[in-house]
């Protein structure tokens, strides 16, 4: 028992984990701020994110500049086609605040369209809440988010 009060700190730090781990939700966005975001219980703080369709999290650097687009759209989005007939849904969130940090050229918008995949472009909030709501359908969606 003495253990327990020789490492109150280190206690606080489990309980405050343990808190976090059961109140966080499993396979949706939990706290969603500029520069930090929460999904399937994994914080994304110096990374912006893509979500495949599958729901599997893949982090990305800064998607501001174009060749981490490029890198992006041959490395995780490459493997994904639509087994469905119609296009999938892919939201972008462009940023938390007004300005658009992600921008693609219409030669890759066209190559998302070749992969069975459709474009939205949104504030960062709005993309989240709109895949939120697309999954709670029961609907598949992949999101690039920018976070930071």
């Amino acid at each position: 028992m003495s253990w327990l009060f020789k490492h109150k700190v280190l206690m606080l730090f489990v309980i405050a984990g343990a808190v976090y781990w059961f109140t966080s939700p499993s396979g949706r966005f939990g706290i969603t701020r500029k520069g930090f975001v929460v999904y399937n219980k994994i914080p994304v703080i110096l990374f912006d994110c893509y979500i495949d369709p599958a729901g599997g999290l893949h982090l990305e650097s800064d998607l501001g500049l174009q060749s981490n687009i490029t890198y992006w759209f041959e490395n995780h989005f490459s493997g994904y086609y639509n087994k469905d007939s119609g296009l999938l849904p892919l939201l972008i969130g462009t940023g938390f605040d007004d300005s658009v940090e992600i921008k693609f050229k219409p030669e890759l918008v066209q190559r998302c369209r070749d992969r069975r995949f459709e474009p939205h472009f949104y504030p960062s909030r709005e993309a989240i809440d709109r895949y939120t709501t697309l999954r709670g359908e029961g609907k598949t969606a992949a999101l690039l988010l920018k976070v930071k």
